[in-house]
């Protein structure tokens, strides 16, 4: 089962964070269940695929959500790199089963990795 978030119902208050082995887990908090990331559908204006990877330039729709998500981020992890570059691009890891559909994707945030002493959000397509 996949659950999707509704953006206009995102609460920051509800991201907490669980030390793992490798990694510090997302945890999002939906009226008393708590699910592993934070899993949204994300317009973007353009997309290139290169192997594994997805390379998007957000929509300002969403710009702005991903924006709050990543300084919460920030604000809350020791040593941590944006995952926004350019101020308006980000990179994902492409899923098996990906397909490309209307200008939307829906992507994961569900760790935090420590990659050459920064800690970076991992983001995956569903």
């Amino acid at each position: 089962m996949i659950l999707v978030l509704l953006k206009d119902k995102i609460n920051l208050d509800n991201i907490s964070f669980k030390n793992g082995r490798d990694s510090i887990k997302i945890v999002y908090n939906v009226i008393g269940l708590l699910m592993i990331g934070i899993t949204l559908n994300i317009m973007y204006d353009n997309i290139t695929i290169k192997g594994s990877l997805i390379y998007i330039i957000l929509n300002k729709k969403d710009l702005q959500l991903v924006k709050e998500i990543d300084n919460y981020f920030k604000s809350k992890v020791c040593c941590y790199e944006s995952f926004i570059y350019n101020d308006n691009k980000i990179r994902i890891k492409k899923h098996n089963n990906f397909k490309q559909k209307d200008n939307i994707i829906t992507i994961t945030m569900n760790s935090i990795k420590k990659i050459n002493h920064k800690n970076k959000v991992q983001i995956f397509s569903i």
